[in-house]
């Protein structure tokens, strides 16, 4: 299979790389504040182990630990099961995908726009998007809240 054939398509939740929005802030959100927003290099920093863990739930074919280091409301909405279902597209081809998704996360992602915070509903939420150069070129968008203590995922896309 050509690596082109990696398009999956932009009207199919399952298959436009899983995008998982969760802004249901409310539902159990720590109401924590940073005590400063994070550095670029911690912003790629957070990239980078998002898409490590992306990864290595591709390659088990198991989102559970990935699911369970993201934030609660990550977890009060999709099921384990629904997180594997929804990145169905990715493990069906993960002979192809995993490869290219662990050099991306050996790699400095490059913003599209410089990580920023934006509050939703009291909650600080750090917005980040850009993209790795590899082959094909694989972008995200990633947002975390914090909670905890810690930056966690709260929606997570992946394209390529």
């Amino acid at each position: 299979m050509k690596m082109n054939k990696l398009n999956f398509g932009k009207n199919k939740t399952s298959a436009v790389a899983a995008v998982l929005i969760l802004f249901l802030i409310a539902l159990g959100c720590s109401g924590e504040k940073p005590a400063a927003p994070p550095t670029e290099a911690e912003a790629q920093t957070l990239v980078k182990n998002t898409t490590a863990e992306f990864a290595n739930a591709i390659e088990k074919e198991d989102f559970k630990a990935f699911r369970e280091n993201s934030s609660k409301e990550f977890q009060s909405q999709f099921s384990d099961e629904q997180v594997k279902t929804t990145f169905k597209s990715f493990t069906e081809q993960k002979e192809l995908i995993v490869p290219i998704i662990r050099d991306a996360s050996k790699m400095n992602p490059k913003f599209t726009t410089p990580p920023a915070l934006r509050e939703e509903k009291g909650y600080s939420i750090l917005v980040t998007n850009g993209s790795f150069d590899t082959k094909p070129a694989t972008k995200f968008t990633n947002e975390y809240v914090y909670q905890d203590g810690k930056w966690k995922l709260l929606k997570v896309n992946i394209q390529m």
